[in-house]
């Protein structure tokens, strides 16, 4: 019998993805596929050497000049009962100090990151998301470049690490942990978690000073200032004072507060719009919003 290659990811992606069919069959009151649950119940367990898992179960086994893709089976694919925690954890250490990263790809230290986070390694996920090497290069318009000119930015660096930094702040189901990708206080680390509905919202972080980074979790209400001012308010009204102002005057209310909740950069100032505006021209481009009716001639 030629030796089958059982892939360490590809077994639990394919556990994986029959549990979500099976999960569906449930929702619509039907019950669960005895052919799939067999195959489920019979998947081979990934292979094994020296206390951690190899790519495939055929050899050469592992190779270390390639994506670190054995990673995958636990992080970018929830936890499954082939994969050992312990021993993926073993993995990941291996991986982290013997790969040749000269050779990776850019969503190669995302994957790192994820693995690590759903190990309930934070500290692990933070190195691999900031490892000092060529491929882990991010330019100040938030590309990653690849070959020089020939492959100006490679996006799966770019989609890898908002999956990554997704799963690290908002972690999965069944998980009710905060932050679990991130370290906690006790790691050096202060953070706080932020109401999803905004009762502490703020504005953006100091740039100095320890890392918060909860902060960045859950806005609501409006933090990027506007460039007008707003209408009095037509029935009772919850205030909220602002850090800053609008961008223009406000029409009633108190002068120099915002009626809105959040806080944001200071803006310029400037008169509410006059009652009766000066005759304009008719409008050539549509504007995206309404506006009041105008008033009345003599």
């Amino acid at each position: 019998m030629t030796p089958r290659p059982d892939p360490t990811f590809g077994l639990a992606y394919w556990w994986w993805g029959l549990e979500i069919a099976q999960r569906l069959r449930e929702r619509l009151g039907l019950k669960r596929h005895e052919t799939w649950q067999h195959i489920q119940d019979n998947l081979v367990r990934p292979h094994q050497r020296e206390g951690s898992y190899t790519t495939i179960a055929t050899e050469p086994y592992l190779r270390r000049d390639d994506h670190p893709a054995l990673l995958c089976a636990l992080g970018v694919v929830p936890a499954t009962p082939l994969i050992d925690p312990a021993v993926m954890e073993s993995t990941l250490l291996d991986v982290r100090d013997n790969w040749q990263w000269d050779t990776a790809w850019g969503w190669d230290f995302p994957v790192m990151a994820m693995t690590a986070t759903r190990l309930g390694r934070p500290d692990l996920a933070i190195d691999a998301l900031l490892m000092d090497t060529p491929k882990n290069t991010y330019l100040p318009t938030g590309h990653s470049p690849w070959i020089g000119s020939l492959l100006p930015l490679y996006l799966p660096a770019n989609g890898g690490l908002l999956a990554a930094v997704s799963l690290m702040a908002a972690g999965w189901d069944g998980d009710d942990s905060d932050c679990p990708g991130f370290p906690t206080m006790a790691r050096g680390w202060s953070g706080r978690r932020v109401s999803p509905r905004g009762r502490d919202a703020r504005s953006a972080p100091p740039p100095m000073g320890p890392h918060n980074i909860s902060d960045l979790r859950f806005f609501s209400f409006r933090i990027t200032p506007t460039g007008v001012g707003s209408r009095p308010p037509t029935g009772p009204v919850r205030r909220a004072v602002s850090d800053h102002p609008h961008g223009r005057g406000e029409q009633g209310g108190e002068r120099g507060r915002a009626q809105v909740a959040g806080g944001s950069p200071p803006r310029a100032w400037g008169a509410a719009t006059p009652a009766r505006p000066p005759r304009q021209r008719r409008r050539i481009t549509p504007t995206g919003v309404g506006s009041s009716a105008a008033p009345a001639r003599a």
